[in-house]
């Protein structure tokens, strides 16, 4: 299962990254403290998470040397698909997108932890279990 391969990939990819990340900490694990809890204040940082479990996180010390597109390029590498068309591809038409979206919506659907938000399918269930 590609969604729970994740955490391997992203991980393998921050511990390999350029050394313009070797000052501070290369793999901050934010599954204990949180995201904002595990990085300073005021730095700028790259960040992935994993559902509702927590991620990982690095504090991103030269913003001119690093990609923007950096975590879009590890996706690419988990899905087998060339970085360098998917990060340049063109919009499609309105009517692709919606259904893109609708067929991402039902393949994650088990995994989106918004089900869990007060008006979500998940809410009641959840609440019940946390009372008890």
């Amino acid at each position: 299962d590609l969604f729970l391969d994740a955490p391997i990939f992203f991980k393998k990819a921050i511990l390999e990254s350029d050394e313009q990340w070797s000052v501070n900490k290369k793999l901050v694990d934010t599954r204990e403290k949180g995201l904002w809890r595990s990085i300073p204040k005021n730095f700028p940082f790259f960040s992935v998470e994993f559902g509702t479990g927590g991620g990982f996180a690095h504090v991103i010390e030269d913003r001119d040397t690093f990609n923007p597109a950096w975590g879009k390029s590890v996706l690419c590498g988990m899905l087998g698909e060339p970085a360098q068309v998917v990060l340049r591809a063109k919009r499609a038409p309105l009517h692709v997108e919606r259904s893109r979206v609708e067929q991402f919506k039902k393949m994650w659907h088990r995994f989106d932890w918004t089900r869990r938000l007060k008006g979500g399918d998940l809410h009641a269930k959840f609440q019940q279990k946390s009372k008890s």
